[in-house]
């Protein structure tokens, strides 16, 4: 008996052709481009890759939003940082009374060169190389820049945040 024997797997069939899935004369079969006999026509779509496609963009924009809250969140704790430490100086700079103008007995009023020295002194101090100081002998104004980098952001290309802040002071009179 030949091992393609009635009852053996491959055996030929009359209804298929010598293999099954394969027509007679021995052309295969192939899913969605022929048909299966006693079938319709069956169109495959290929949808392998959507759900990868799915995950990752949906990774990118989780990244992104991340980025937002925590590069975010420094920036702004960096602002008030910088806001504080702006008008610490320009408190700095307003303490520095003319002494021999009230001890002329005029009003009160602050030694702009003085001011202007220490507002920038303090800065320095504090590591702020971009600053600017404005002073008269009624007021001191301090504005101040600083560069945050980012964490997360960068993925974006997004790499630093430019902050600045500015703050007036006066002489107290009283």
């Amino acid at each position: 008996m030949s091992p393609r024997g009635p009852g053996r797997v491959g055996a030929p069939r009359p209804d298929r052709g010598p293999w099954p899935g394969r027509a007679p004369g021995g052309r295969a079969l192939v899913r969605g481009r022929g048909r299966w006999p006693g079938r319709a026509p069956h169109r495959h779509r290929d949808e392998a890759g959507t759900a990868t496609a799915f995950v990752i963009g949906f990774a990118v924009v989780l990244m992104a939003c991340a980025g937002l809250v925590i590069d975010g969140g420094n920036a702004l704790n960096a602002r008030m940082k910088l806001a504080d430490d702006v008008e610490q100086a320009a408190r700095v700079g307003a303490n520095q009374i003319d002494l021999d103008a009230l001890r002329a007995g005029d009003a009160v009023s602050i030694d702009p060169a003085a001011a202007d020295a220490e507002a920038r002194g303090y800065l320095a101090a504090l590591g702020y190389s971009r600053a600017g100081v404005t002073a008269t002998t009624d007021t001191v104004s301090v504005t101040a820049e600083d560069t945050v980098p980012t964490a997360l952001l960068q993925l974006v290309g997004i790499s630093t945040f430019d902050i600045s802040a500015s703050a007036t002071a006066q002489a107290a009179t009283e």
